[in-house]
């Protein structure tokens, strides 16, 4: 069996001096490393900052678009209820030309008499006529 040459004073300082430059070597660029992912997260942070700035303004202009186009279809609204010879009356959804200016109705155990300005004041009494098919209140197309 060979005995292994035992390493000299000189040799033993000499690798770990080495191995002292490798481990360095390594710190250094793993520092190098963070600090690259640093600044990446910091970029990607203030990018994302940017980004949301910009889609709080896009939303900004959306709810602005939106509210003006409620102002219009409101508008449109009135404009198409004025021009129609019948009352219209909206519920729900949905509009319906009153055929009648007058009407009894059973509702609630009572006959009540039932007009434009009830069925816009009572929205379950609105409901409760297109529910029974009243023959008063006609959908109107295109809804």
């Amino acid at each position: 069996m060979s005995k292994e040459k035992e390493l000299t004073l000189e040799e033993k300082l000499q690798a770990a001096q080495e191995l002292n430059v490798k481990l360095g070597d390594d710190l250094k660029a793993s520092q190098d490393s963070e600090k690259k992912s640093i600044e990446i997260a910091v970029s990607l942070q203030s990018d994302m900052g940017t980004e949301l700035e910009s889609l709080k303004k896009v939303n900004e202009g959306l709810k602005a678009t939106l509210s003006d186009l409620n102002l219009e279809l409101a508008s449109k609204d009135q404009e198409i209820a004025s021009s129609s010879k019948l009352p219209i009356v909206k519920i729900g959804k949905d509009r319906f030309d009153l055929l009648f200016p007058k009407f009894i109705f059973r509702y609630k155990g009572q006959s009540i008499e039932v007009t434009e300005k009830l069925i816009n004041d009572n929205p379950e009494l609105a409901a409760e006529l297109v529910k029974k098919g009243s023959g008063a209140l006609v959908k109107k197309g295109g809804n």
